[in-house]
């Protein structure tokens, strides 16, 4: 993969140096799931993860919270989380289908309840310290409509439309910064099997797209003016 593909450039030229490096991504399903269903067997067999891929995990099982983790071993990427609560898989490769790996398993559970899907996008700064940047995000919090909090370190964007709710959060840590952008979709309105299939569809369907944004919105809040 380009080395180049993980980080967020500002715009007054290529050869400017990156302000962000890609750090992690994450897929959440919040519901009521039936954990023990979902185990590397299941996984392989209804494609979400293939027999090679389920090697490189190990099992780590929580009795007292009932939940089972896949713990990347070996060239593995991904973690899996599965809980009576909530299915999270998260990856440190940018060019990640985990948003593809999770709709196949609620695609085979679509009596499953679910309360809502969310998608991560973790960046931090390359800057130490990003101070030249930082003192930007003030002026830019209006940034596409985004309502704004401030909150001693961490500074909260939220932009709410009719498919999901977008949540920014950028918190200063020493010599360094960090970046999360969520977008959030609530699957209560869906409740019918029907419903919630074409729901995350949507959710889990925009992944690609939705990755490009949180890019570009973070090239609007800390590039600097008139790049």
């Amino acid at each position: 993969m380009n080395q180049q593909s993980g980080t967020t450039r500002t715009k007054s030229s290529m050869s400017s140096p990156p302000l962000f490096r890609f750090e992690k991504t994450s897929v959440i399903a919040i519901g009521a799931f039936n954990a023990r269903i979902i185990h590397p067997t299941w996984l392989v067999e209804i494609g979400a993860m293939d027999a090679k891929e389920s090697e490189m995990h190990r099992m780590e099982i929580n009795v007292e919270e009932a939940t089972l983790r896949l713990a990347p071993v070996s060239d593995a990427t991904d973690t899996w989380t599965i809980s009576t609560r909530l299915l999270a898989v998260e990856s440190t490769q940018e060019d990640t289908t985990i948003w593809d790996a999770v709709g196949k398993v609620l695609k085979k559970l679509p009596w499953t309840p679910l309360t809502a899907v969310g998608t991560n996008f973790h960046f931090k700064s390359t800057d130490h310290p990003p101070s030249p940047h930082a003192p930007l995000i003030p002026s830019k919090l209006s940034v596409q409509g985004y309502q704004t909090k401030v909150m001693g370190s961490m500074i909260g964007l939220t932009k709410a439309d009719s498919e999901s709710v977008r949540n920014v959060q950028t918190v200063m840590e020493g010599d360094s910064c960090s970046v999360v952008v969520n977008f959030h979709t609530d699957m209560k309105p869906h409740r019918p099997p029907g419903d919630q299939a074409k729901a995350i569809e949507e959710a889990l369907g925009n992944f690609p797209d939705r990755k490009k944004e949180a890019d570009k919105l973070i090239d609007q809040l800390f590039r600097k003016d008139g790049q």
